[in-house]
């Protein structure tokens, strides 16, 4: 399966579970923009990040892992910003720093670099 298809995929099984709209550039819920920023909810493998970019640009400039879309999506809609200076809550990893939180827990954060 290609980068399409795969996102084609995940555009059916998942695009009408939320409230907010489906972006196919982003592959994912663009929620709201930060500091002329862009934050979205992406289905990943093994999970739902939140992610932090320019509007239109293929890539990302940070990303948080949470279990669910509904998790991820509920976080990413309270977070108020700024970017950088602020982070979503309840978040499990955070690949950019190599930190991670055992039920989304600041006190259980480790770094795993």
């Amino acid at each position: 399966m290609n980068d399409i298809q795969r996102l084609l995929a995940m555009e059916d099984r998942y695009a009408n579970q939320q409230p907010y709209p489906w972006d196919d550039h982003a592959g994912g819920w663009v929620i709201k923009d930060i500091d002329g920023l862009r934050v979205w909810v992406t289905p990943l493998a093994f999970t739902f990040a939140i992610i932090i970019g320019k509007p239109l640009d293929m890539g990302y400039i940070d990303r948080w892992c949470y279990t669910t879309a509904d998790s991820a999506v509920a976080a990413a809609a309270a977070w108020a910003g700024p970017y950088p200076g602020t982070e979503p809550t309840g978040w499990h990893r955070h690949p950019v720093t190599g930190r991670r939180r055992e039920g989304g827990d600041p006190a259980c954060e480790i770094v795993a670099m």
